[in-house]
């Protein structure tokens, strides 16, 4: 069964070190990315992604690029769908970029459950 497509969502948060985004819903032509203030460390939260187009891919390489400076960029809870596009798509991911966590699905063979 396939999940539902929310609209995009995007919200802060900081503490001392660290810029806290969590990113959610569609990442498409309406996605409507915000500038974050940066501080040593950025952790970007991916688990409500439930969509990506072209124009969404677009929309998040520009946005990413915008982080500057010696910050470091670290991805968590990544859904499959950013998963396949951090690996076919060559600049949606910066050099200052990690990826700490992913999960991708898990088909049962004995009862055909996803």
């Amino acid at each position: 069964m396939a999940m539902a497509v929310t609209p995009f969502k995007m919200k802060t948060s900081m503490d001392d070190k660290t810029t806290y985004v969590e990113v959610g819903g569609a990442i498409d032509e309406t996605a409507q990315f915000t500038e974050v203030q940066l501080s040593e460390k950025v952790v970007i939260n991916l688990e409500g992604v439930n969509f990506i187009n072209s124009a969404g891919t677009r929309s998040w390489c520009l946005w990413l690029q915008r982080f500057r400076g010696p910050v470091q960029i670290t991805m968590v809870r990544c859904p499959v769908i950013m998963v396949k596009s951090f690996s076919s798509v060559k600049s949606f991911l910066t050099e200052r970029c990690t990826i700490e966590s992913f999960y991708v699905p898990f088909y049962s063979e004995n009862t055909g459950e996803r």
